[in-house]
């Protein structure tokens, strides 16, 4: 499994207005994107695409970085963002004036790592209007997270939950799934082997031939009914429109016989701090992972 940690800043803010309900991902990103760049950009040029020097800035590599060179699939022929925001759920808080915000690294971020500390403070300090005046409450915490196990000892039952607690958006032939019941095993299969892929493009590990193994996916099959639709949007001022956010929220059950769930465990913890499906560096795609 893999043999590469990852890094995450843990960031405590407090809202002037709370934010009920809202998805905050987008404007988070946002923020930290804003505070990286003003930080980073020697040229000041208006687009990092031809920048002499794109692959050696912090902005560039971590947030706007160019398409691989030799892409291991041609669906990894964009450039793959070095970082996953971690927003607050989705919905109701029980503390909803007060929440945590984490960024966690992938491989070509961390090497930036004190740069983008730099901008995360720097996001609650110089940009006032944030989610109309977000405040850091706390000092900010750096953890490392060790590589995923291979939980041997883990207990296991016949079902894993994947609880998605921000929006999972899934595509089937261009269309966004708001339906859970067009869900198959085949689609989880798919998302985790493109996150995968995405993985070991970044990483340098081959992770990913072990999620196409068919015999894993034998007699795997899938519960969706807790998965309920979710309506989101962002506004990007730099394009002057809106874009689509929405996908499914809730427990996705994954059932079969032990030993295909003990194989399948360690890649799923693998993805868990990644997130599964599109939009992932806007905090889409977020779940934990239980035994059911």
């Amino acid at each position: 499994m893999s043999r590469t940690p990852l890094l995450r800043f843990r960031v405590p803010v407090r809202f002037a207005q709370a934010p009920q309900g809202r998805f905050l991902g987008n404007e988070l990103r946002s923020a930290f994107g804003w505070a990286l760049r003003r930080l980073s950009c020697l040229t000041a040029a208006p687009s990092c695409q031809g920048c002499p020097i794109r692959r050696r800035c912090a902005y560039g590599v971590v947030f706007d970085p160019e398409a691989p060179s030799a892409p291991l699939h041609p669906s990894l022929r964009d450039g793959i963002p070095a970082y996953v925001v971690e927003p607050p759920p989705y919905g109701p808080s029980a503390t909803p004036d007060s929440a945590i915000f984490a960024l966690t690294l992938l491989p070509p971020a961390v090497p930036y790592a004190s740069a983008i500390e730099r901008a995360l403070r720097r996001a609650w300090v110089d940009n006032p209007r944030l989610l109309g005046g977000c405040r850091a409450n706390g000092p900010l915490e750096r953890e490392t997270l060790p590589p995923a196990a291979e939980s041997a000892d883990e207990d296991t039952g016949e079902r894993l939950v994947l609880e998605f607690d921000t929006p999972l958006r899934v595509e089937q032939h261009g269309t966004v799934v708001a339906d859970a019941n067009r869900l198959r095993p085949a689609d989880l299969a798919r998302l985790l082997v493109r996150r995968l892929q995405q993985w070991d493009q970044l990483s340098g590990e081959r992770l990913s031939p072990l999620a196409t193994d068919p015999a894993l996916w034998q007699a795997i099959t899938i519960e969706t009914r807790g998965l309920f639709p979710i309506d989101l949007h962002r506004y990007s001022r730099s394009q002057g429109r809106s874009h689509p956010l929405g996908g499914l929220i809730g427990p996705l059950e994954v059932r079969g016989p032990r030993a295909n769930l003990r194989a399948l465990l360690p890649l799923l913890r693998h993805a868990e701090p990644l997130h599964l499906g599109k939009r992932t560096a806007f905090g889409l795609g977020r779940f934990h992972l239980r035994w059911g």
